[in-house]
């Protein structure tokens, strides 16, 4: 039975070309994190949506100076900015060391999962 799932040949190598000659032919757009600078970009919001405010998560002792460190790495980068008082939504952040790392560098992800109280399950917010 063939199934066609597997294709070995030339076109392989043609998508690693194309992108080589994509990265050669604008070589400003493949150039650090990708921050629109030119533009300020307006967030719609929903207003029939509740704010909500999930609580934080621990972050385990040894990950600490790690987490500060790649904390300060988005402060210092412009990726992140501080806040100064209450905000009505609130995300928690989910560490997670990375793999064969040795300088103790770390995943910061947001969560955005909500936990139902009234089902107990889990509900995508997005």
């Amino acid at each position: 039975m063939k199934l066609g799932v597997l294709k070995i040949g030339a076109d392989i190598s043609a998508v690693t070309d194309l992108n080589q000659s994509l990265q050669q032919q604008y070589p400003t757009v493949f150039q650090g994190v990708g921050k629109l600078k030119t533009k300020q970009v307006k967030l719609y919001i929903d207003t029939n949506v509740t704010p909500v405010a999930q609580p934080l998560r621990r972050i385990p002792f040894n990950l600490r100076g790690p987490v500060e460190k790649k904390i300060q790495e988005l402060l210092d980068s412009d990726i992140i900015e501080p806040v100064d008082g209450p905000t009505p939504w609130v995300n928690p952040v989910v560490i997670a060391p990375k793999a064969n790392s040795k300088s103790g560098c770390v995943w910061t992800c947001v969560k955005r999962t909500l936990q139902s109280s009234e089902s107990g399950t889990q509900t995508n917010s997005g």
